[in-house]
């Protein structure tokens, strides 16, 4: 009877204690918001547009690599669902050889205009990474700030907000399991603003559509 008791306590510690370990597991937040400028729904884009994706700007305590890489995996993102993407490396060569100065980003309807006539695309995805930390006492986090414009008009079609946080925990076996790195946590949310941006180009096509069959019936 002795030895039952023991036995019992003994899987009820076991439970409790798997129980305090995965409650201490290393936890991973990541999120994506989009705003649709509704009086640019309907500027007739569609899946097939010409898209640049701009040289990210970048806050000072973020560093340059990073920047430069959300740009790059948002490219490469934008480009498994769309066709006709061009990264920001081509966008500065572009430039660069068109006006034969250093880039400039732009700021104004009419800033973005004068880019589309110069690099020759239809929708510009301009970003910034506003947060980039990392370490083993605090939670690894970023975020991003994106938008996407038409540069036939210079407007804004779409805003995004997005990122993610990680932070550290305990691995069943007792062990400090680290919160996951930067990189990582870039790479889950680039493909959350890749497939908002692409689902926001669907949606500008279907509203036209969807007006003229309304008016006809």
């Amino acid at each position: 009877m002795a030895k039952g008791k023991v036995t019992s306590a003994l899987l009820l510690l076991a439970a409790l204690s798997i129980a305090v370990l995965s409650g201490c597991s290393g936890k991973t937040t990541v999120f994506c918001k989009s705003t649709f400028d509704s009086d640019d729904f309907e500027v007739g884009v569609s899946t097939g547009a010409t898209i640049a994706v701009l040289p990210f700007h970048f806050d000072k305590e973020v560093p340059e690599s990073f920047a430069r890489q959300a740009g790059e995996r948002l490219t490469n993102a934008l480009a498994s669902r769309l066709r006709d993407v061009t990264g920001p490396a081509a966008v500065l060569s572009t430039w660069e050889s068109s006006l034969g100065r250093p880039w400039e980003a732009p700021s104004s309807e009419d800033d973005f205009k004068r880019l589309g006539q110069v690099i020759g695309k239809r929708i510009a995805v301009h970003g910034a990474v506003t947060q980039c930390l990392y370490g083993n006492l605090i939670p690894s986090r970023f975020a991003l700030s994106v938008i996407a414009v038409d540069l036939e008009s210079g407007r804004k079609i779409l805003a995004i907000d997005a990122g993610a946080k990680s932070r550290k925990g305990l691995t069943y076996s007792g062990l400090s399991e680290p919160p996951k790195d930067p990189d990582e946590l870039l790479r889950d949310a680039v493909e959350k603003v890749a497939e908002a941006i692409a689902q926001a180009l669907v949606e500008t096509t279907r509203a036209p559509q969807q007006k003229k069959s309304e008016s006809a019936r």
